[in-house]
């Protein structure tokens, strides 16, 4: 069977993200997030939020809240949702439709599509393992599919909780998808699945056909592990006369492991969750940037792209059907363009909440602001700053000369240092960078071999940022106080 395109062009776009309320936002959801958002902006459409909660044992409201403050504050702000006023197709959680669904699954049964199923989970299971012995797809058998209504009541009379059953079709689905072009379905491919719990819930797939017909989802818009479930969805959306939104499937998001292999992105590859990369200190616009990146390009073949700009030239031609990697590398420098970007006067006030406040409880406002500077463009992360920041104070603490430094050119550069220091009338930053040119072409040394035991002797590090900076911030009296550790008298 041929499923022909929904004719969406004189409708209402509307996309959803439809999140389940049981830990915190990782890559690949944030991901669909934003595609679906910058689909609805690009198509002056609607982006809605729909809380799928129908996991009670796992599902809890603070993981909700939490949730929708992760993409307020990515940046990726819904129309319709849970918390939006007068939004027009609530209740946006599933845990607040059950009747709805109720209703649709009656109707289901009363047309022959559906029917109660009594098996016990024994006997599931004995069903299963048997096909697992005999190398079969393990699919209900259909022992209760042609139950008499005389039956039916008798075991519910006695107290025995149903399930609902779809009656899967026995035949070919063909669809377009908009990203993957014409996928087919082949019969037989899932047995008779359930839809209602014993418990009165609905299961996933029947939950968001329903949803997605009633909040006139115009294109459902997800990752490729849905695509078994487009299959189910499909046929019950046929069988309750309802019509289909379009589809598309997102590729993977892949991670490399330790051997070289890549897999789906998990936790072992590192930094997963909107929360981590937050406390890490990246900054939104890159992380959003970088995730529209992974599976999407733009026809300029530029990077660095703003939302405003992603908002005007998304659209589902541009994404890519293979696996994206996620690189943590690649992240770190989109994350250093964007820092580049903010201007001075407003890093204090960017990076302050990374800040070990302990540290720097006697570093006044002007050297703080020195220190964000130094250490600015040596930064990937704002959590880098801080740490360059401690570690360069942590040396400022040291009272012992440095091993590195123990050689004879590198204790004549810096007692030739020390001296021209010493003598400087009007010591500042300028007078004091010339000063090393002085004691390179005293001693006839220069690039590296003069300019690295100055700086190890300085910071403790043979790589940094501006030296000039470094001594503008330490000035004179400190400087000298750290030569004079290495000077022998």
């Amino acid at each position: 069977m041929s499923i022909d395109k929904g004719n969406f062009m004189n409708k209402e776009v509307r996309v959803r993200f439809a999140p389940s309320p049981t830990g915190y936002l990782h890559v690949g959801g944030l991901r669909s997030a934003i595609y679906n958002y910058l689909f609805a902006k690009a198509n002056n459409g609607k982006f809605i939020i729909r809380i799928e909660d129908t996991d009670m044992s796992r599902s809890e409201q603070k993981y909700e809240k939490l949730l929708l403050d992760q993409l307020i504050w990515m940046g990726v702000i819904y129309d319709e949702g849970p918390d939006i006023p007068n939004s027009p197709y609530g209740p946006y959680r599933q845990s607040e439709r059950l009747d709805i669904y109720k209703k649709y699954a009656d109707q289901l049964i009363a047309n022959g599509y559906a029917y109660y199923c009594f098996c016990t989970d024994d006997e599931l299971k004995l069903e299963k393992e048997s096909a697992a012995t005999e190398s079969r797809v393990p699919q209900y058998n259909g022992k209760c599919r042609n139950l008499s209504e005389a039956e039916v009541n008798e075991k519910i009379n006695a107290g025995i909780k149903p399930v609902v059953r779809f009656k899967a079709w026995n035949e070919d689905i063909t669809f377009n998808d908009l990203i993957r072009n014409e996928i087919t379905f082949k019969a037989g491919m899932v047995g008779d699945f359930v839809l209602v719990r014993s418990d009165g819930y609905p299961t996933y797939n029947f939950a968001v056909t329903i949803d997605d017909s009633l909040m006139k989802i115009s294109h459902v818009l997800r990752g490729e592990e849905h695509l078994s479930n487009t299959y189910r969805q499909i046929m019950i959306y046929r069988n309750l006369g309802l019509e289909l939104p379009e589809f598309g499937h997102f590729s993977l998001i892949l991670g490399k492991d330790a051997d070289g292999n890549v897999s789906k992105l998990s936790k072992r590859h590192g930094a997963t969750s909107l929360d981590a990369f937050k406390d890490e200190g990246f900054l939104k616009e890159a992380l959003f940037n970088y995730l529209v990146l992974l599976g999407w390009s733009s026809e300029s073949g530029d990077e660095i792209l703003s939302i405003d700009r992603l908002k005007k030239e998304f659209s589902l031609s541009r994404v890519s059907i293979s696996p994206s990697i996620f690189d943590g590398v690649k992240l770190r420098w989109m994350n250093e363009q964007y820092m580049k970007a903010i201007p001075e006067d407003l890093r204090l006030l960017v990076v302050e909440p990374f800040l070990n406040k302990t540290r720097l409880q006697n570093i006044s406002h002007n050297n703080l602001q020195k220190l964000i500077k130094i250490f600015w463009s040596a930064s990937q992360t704002l959590s880098d700053v801080n740490m360059h920041i401690t570690k360069f104070l942590d040396q400022m603490d040291v009272t012992h000369p440095d091993e590195r430094l123990n050689t004879d050119i590198t204790k004549k550069i810096i007692a030739t240092f020390r001296d021209e220091i010493f003598n400087l009338q009007n010591a500042n930053a300028d007078s004091m960078a010339e000063a090393i040119k002085i004691v390179g072409k005293k001693l006839a040394v220069k690039g590296k071999d003069l300019f690295i035991p100055i700086r190890i002797a300085l910071t403790g590090e043979e790589h940094g940022p501006e030296l000039k900076l470094v001594i503008d911030y330490l000035g004179k009296e400190t400087i000298l106080k750290k030569l004079d550790l290495f000077i022998i008298r």
